[in-house]
């Protein structure tokens, strides 16, 4: 009996070390890359508001025009992409170095930390 509850210990243990403990996967992926999901979670938000305001200006615009507006058309479409790729060129470039300006600091962070505790074991 004390086999199966040391089998059982020890398959619990290898679960653990391998990360797949309850949440720990996701958590881990979250922590080391909240600032990429952060950054996205806005970028998508911010897009889906700008579809919506762009939306609404070219409606508005074709009705001026005494013209139908349909949010599938190629139209709408070519409206909808001159203006993403006005507004977003500078802010998308800024997002992106921003992560990896954030991302490098981290790493250097990390390597201070390993080369600090390597340093401080290597003595007499």
């Amino acid at each position: 009996m004390s086999t199966k509850a040391g089998s059982a210990g020890s398959a619990k243990a290898r679960s653990v070390a391998h990360g797949r403990g309850s949440g720990s996967q996701f958590g881990r992926l979250f922590r080391e890359h909240q600032i990429l999901i952060v950054v996205a979670a806005i970028g998508v938000a911010a897009l889906v508001f700008d579809t919506w305001a762009a939306w609404h200006q070219f409606a508005q615009q074709q009705q001026q025009f005494h013209q139908s507006a349909s949010f599938w058309s190629l139209d709408f479409f070519a409206f909808w992409g001159n203006g993403v790729a006005q507004n977003w060129q500078s802010e998308a470039l800024f997002g992106i170095g921003l992560v990896l300006i954030l991302r490098s600091t981290r790493l250097r962070e990390v390597e201070d930390q390993d080369q600090g505790g390597k340093s401080a074991g290597a003595g007499p």
